[in-house]
C-alpha cells in the first residue's frame, strides 16, 4: 500500500476531513469516527455509516434517479502523510477531482431568482425534490443538497428570529443596536453546483440538458445500519422542507413567462416527508431566512 502525500486540509467536519492532494488535481476525503485517534487511526463508531458500504450505495442511487454526481474513487486501506509529517490511516478514503472555482459555481439564492437561469434552476430543483422523496421512501437515503453547514445556518436563523422578536418589543433607539447585530445570508445550496466552466466534465452521469450537479456523494443513511437517525432525519426534513418553500417563494419572483405553473407548484408539498413539527420549524426558519437572503441581494 503506497503512502499518499497530502497537501493542506481544506475542510473539517464530524463525518470526515478533506485534504488537497499533493498533485493539486484531486481532493482526498477521509472518514472520522466518533471516538479517539491513536497513532493516526480513528477509533470509535461511524458518524453515520461505514463508507465502504454506504458510498457505493449512494453512487448507485444517484445514477438510478439521474442526478449528476461528481466522479469519485473509493480506496481501501488508505494511508496518507500530511504536510507536517503526521501519518493518518483509514479503512477507506474517497478521492474526487479538485474544483478550483467551487465557490463561484456553487448554487446560491441569487441563481434561483435570476431571470435568465432561474427558470431552469427551479425546474431542476423541483425534480430533485421529487427524486428525494423516492430516495427516502424506496432507498432509505436522504438527499443532502445543503451539506453539514446547514446546522450553522439553522442556529443563525434561530438567533436571527430571536433578535427580530426582541426588536419588535423595544423602543426605536434600542432597535438600532439590535439591527447592527443582524447579519445577511447568501443562501448557498452548498452541495449543488452549476455545471459550467468545465465542471460538467468532472461529473459521472450528466446529460446535456441538465444544468445542476452534486459534488458530495454522501447521503443520509436511514437503513438499519444508519447511525444517529433522530438527528439526521430532522436535518433531512428541514433541508427538503426549506428547499420546497424556497422554490415556492423564488418562483413568484421570476418573470411570469418563466415560472413553474400554479398547477404544478400545487403538487410540490406532497413530496415533504416530515411531520407537523418539522413543517412548523421549516416555516419559521424560512420566514426569517428568505428576507435575509433578499437583503443580501439588495431587494
Amino acid at each position: 500500500m503506497a503512502v499518499r502525500k497530502l497537501g493542506e486540509m481544506i475542510g473539517k467536519g464530524a463525518e470526515g476531513d478533506t485534504y488537497l492532494d499533493s498533485d493539486g488535481a484531486s481532493v482526498v476525503k477521509t472518514p472520522n469516527k466518533l471516538g479517539v485517534e491513536f497513532r493516526g487511526v480513528s477509533v470509535g463508531v461511524d458518524w453515520q455509516s461505514d463508507w465502504a458500504e454506504h458510498y457505493p450505495r449512494c453512487n448507485k442511487a444517484y445514477h438510478e434517479v439521474e442526478i449528476p454526481i461528481i466522479r469519485s474513487e473509493l480506496t481501501d486501506r488508505f494511508e496518507g502523510i500530511m504536510k507536517d509529517g503526521r501519518i493518518i490511516r483509514r479503512d477507506t478514503a474517497l478521492v474526487v477531482p479538485y474544483v478550483s472555482d467551487m465557490d463561484e459555481i456553487k448554487l446560491s439564492y441569487a441563481d434561483l431568482v435570476d431571470p435568465e437561469i432561474g427558470p431552469q434552476v427551479l425546474r431542476e430543483l423541483y425534480g430533485h425534490v421529487v427524486k428525494a422523496d423516492h430516495l427516502y421512501r424506496e432507498k432509505e437515503l436522504g438527499l443532502d443538497p445543503y451539506g453539514g453547514e446547514i446546522v450553522f445556518d439553522l442556529i443563525n436563523g434561530l438567533k436571527e428570529l430571536c433578535l427580530r422578536r426582541m426588536e419588535e418589543m423595544l423602543p426605536m433607539v434600542m432597535r438600532m443596536g439590535i439591527r447592527r447585530k443582524m447579519f445577511r445570508m447568501r443562501g448557498q445550496i452548498r452541495n449543488v453546483i452549476k455545471m459550467e466552466n468545465g465542471s460538467r466534465e468532472l461529473m459521472e452521469n450528466a446529460r446535456d440538458d441538465q444544468f445542476l450537479g452534486y459534488v458530495d456523494l454522501g447521503m443520509h443513511d436511514f437503513s438499519d445500519k444508519g447511525q444517529w437517525q433522530a438527528f439526521t432525519k430532522l436535518l433531512h426534513h428541514l433541508m427538503i422542507g426549506s428547499l420546497i418553500e424556497v422554490i415556492k417563494r423564488c418562483n413568484e419572483k421570476l418573470p411570469v413567462d418563466g415560472r413553474i405553473s400554479e398547477e404544478h407548484m400545487a403538487d410540490i408539498d406532497q413530496y415533504f416527508n416530515g411531520n407537523r413539527f418539522h413543517k412548523w420549524l421549516v416555516d419559521k426558519l424560512v420566514e426569517v431566512m428568505v428576507p435575509m437572503m433578499d437583503e443580501d441581494l439588495g431587494k
